[in-house]
């Protein structure tokens, strides 16, 4: 089935003022029949299978401002904050290419549990030099928090139903973007623009599956705490 999505929006825009500019937007969106996909062992195969007609419910609020402080020299900041889970409980069959059904059904419990794999708190600041017409530097610092592995379906079973996914450590990152552009007609513009990412070789994890090696992975052998 396609995906169904409802969605509302409201937001506000202040630029009346040269000297400071601000955007503030709050959102709600109700995802259906969102695709999740899942794995589980049965004997000595591994299956991966689908499961349809979940919901997951994102809302939050983001905020842009920019304060200028002469003609050369802007403060830039970003804010995003999210609350993104899923709202559904489920039962899921694994079949073969045949359509056999294997082993048991998978019944699990999703509800509240965050969705995974998107840093739902972000935060960045930057400063914007321009010393000459059509040329700026802008060094940025970007911040992720509340980021969570995405489920495996067959670890919320049972008293593990509802259960809150691991949430991964926050990290951020350093850029520097320089550019120049200028017009060249009253049509067209010429412009170049370098970015350097994550300057500091920050490392970080921005992916992860909650229980993807089971209940018998053992993490203190794997050298993992």
């Amino acid at each position: 089935r396609n995906e169904e999505i409802s969605s509302a929006e409201l937001g506000v825009n202040f630029k009346k003022s040269k000297v400071i500019k601000a955007a503030l937007n709050g959102y709600y969106t109700m995802w259906n029949n969102r695709p999740v996909t899942g794995s589980r062992s049965v004997g000595t195969e591994n299956y991966y299978y689908n499961v349809p007609g979940m919901r997951a419910l994102h809302r939050g609020v983001e905020l842009e401002a920019e304060y200028n402080l002469d003609k050369m020299l802007s403060v830039e900041g970003v804010l995003s904050i999210g609350d993104w889970r899923w709202k559904s409980a489920s039962t899921s069959y694994i079949t073969d290419e045949n359509g056999t059904t294997i082993g048991e059904p998978v019944q699990f419990d999703a509800r509240n549990v965050k969705v995974g794999d998107a840093a739902q708190l972000q935060s960045s600041f930057a400063l914007r030099f321009a010393p000459v017409k059509g040329l700026y530097l802008k060094p940025r610092i970007t911040y992720f928090d509340n980021n969570y592995a995405d489920f495996n379906p067959d670890a919320l079973s049972g008293e593990n139903g509802g259960k809150q996914s691991w949430r991964m450590p926050s990290y951020y990152t350093a850029d520097i973007s320089l550019g120049y552009s200028r017009d060249i007609s009253n049509k067209f513009n010429l412009g170049a623009r370098i970015n350097l990412l994550n300057i500091t070789e920050n490392v970080f994890i921005t992916d992860a599956l909650n229980n993807e090696f089971g209940s018998t992975f053992d993490a203190t052998s794997a050298g993992i705490s």
